[in-house]
């Protein structure tokens, strides 16, 4: 760890590293994650693939913290952190829509025809989801 420190303090590269890296797991929203999970057909998988996420993201956000040594994320940068915010209001409901409209287009009780019209909206979701997300999009 403490190798991984000065790493951290001295080179650029890894601090710059290190840096994207906390920029993207300020951006993962592990409750909207979870939700997304639902949309497996099978509640084994979903758990088991589900959990290994999160235990990955808990011990990536306690690892960077630890080597970055700070208690939040983009605690040294808190200009970047409120731009972040202001951008879940807007996030937040689309992610919602977004899995409507992935249940509605993959609902096998309604037509092909039926499915293929949530198709135009799908698409616009993941446009406006990844516009917002910008560079993790």
């Amino acid at each position: 760890l403490a190798k991984l420190q000065e790493l951290h303090r001295e080179w650029p590269y890894f601090r710059a590293l290190l840096s994207n890296t906390e920029m993207a797991m300020y951006k993962a929203d592990i409750i909207t994650a979870e939700e997304y999970s639902e949309l497996c057909l099978s509640e084994e998988t979903r758990r088991r693939v589900f959990n290994m996420v999160r235990e990955e993201y808990k011990r990536t956000l306690e690892l960077t913290l630890k080597v970055a040594q700070m208690n939040t994320l983009l605690d040294d940068n808190p200009a970047l952190s409120v731009s972040l915010m202001r951008r879940d209001p807007y996030l937040d409901p689309l992610n919602h829509i977004q899995i409507k409209l992935l249940k509605h287009y993959r609902d096998k009780s309604l037509s092909q025809e039926e499915r293929d019209s949530w198709l135009d909206p799908l698409l616009r979701s993941i446009n406006a989801i990844a516009a917002g997300m910008r560079n993790t999009g």
